[in-house]
């Protein structure tokens, strides 16, 4: 590869595109309406937004998410987690059990969500291997969901002349988080909720609840 070329096909780090990489209550919303109000799939859009947001999924995560994790009568969902974190049963809100009741009539496939042909997102990379900070890890048959990621990109382009940013997959994970520590739930629970086995990656979330400084006067 060439010079330019090189340089063409770099990257720019994440905050070269937006400032931060969570999205807040009122973004969600904002992708939540497009994708509950349009789309061919809309009912498989809307209610894979409203999980990955509400219990904090990975996409891969997402991708796993299978019929028989889910309680529609008990309300509960057993979420996998991937990346040693620590994996648990959560409860289902209202809008969650009615937007996945709005799915069963597409439940062919043992998996939540799935493409129109009725099969899993899941794909399976025989090797992969990923720079971070200078540093290289290989990993072996790892499991992934890239179509799962693309909907939410999908979602994200339709929103961004309200957002004026662009949004991944991720930041629906990172939105949750935010939207707990800015409730002011305890950093532990938190940390649950999400799997975290370190708490160090729980409290970026805590980091940034306003609500922190509420007892300062000047």
């Amino acid at each position: 590869m060439t010079t330019e070329g090189a340089v063409r096909n770099f990257r720019k780090s994440n905050a070269h595109y937006r400032d931060r990489e969570y999205l807040t209550p009122d973004e969600m919303n904002t992708i939540l309406l497009i994708a509950q109000s349009s789309g061919r799939q809309r009912d498989r859009d809307y209610a894979l937004a409203l999980l990955m947001y509400r219990h904090g999924l990975r996409q891969t995560e997402a991708g796993m998410l299978r019929w028989s994790s889910i309680d529609l009568e008990a309300k509960t969902v057993f979420i996998r987690r991937l990346k040693k974190s620590e994996s648990g049963i959560h409860p289902l809100q209202e809008d969650e059990i009615e937007a996945l009741k709005a799915l069963k009539h597409y439940d062919l496939c043992p998996y939540v969500f799935a493409n129109q042909k009725g099969e899993s997102f899941l794909v399976r990379r025989a090797n992969k291997s990923r720079l971070v900070k200078g540093k290289r890890y290989e990993t072996k048959n790892a499991i992934e969901a890239p179509g799962i990621g693309k909907i939410i990109e999908r979602l994200g382009e339709r929103a961004e002349p309200e957002l004026g940013f662009k949004i991944h997959a991720h930041m629906l994970r990172h939105a949750c988080g935010y939207y707990l520590a800015n409730k002011g739930y305890d950093a532990r629970l938190i940390q649950s909720w999400l799997g975290h086995r370190n708490i160090q990656h729980t409290v970026r979330y805590t980091a940034l609840a306003p609500h922190r400084y509420k007892s300062i006067e000047w």
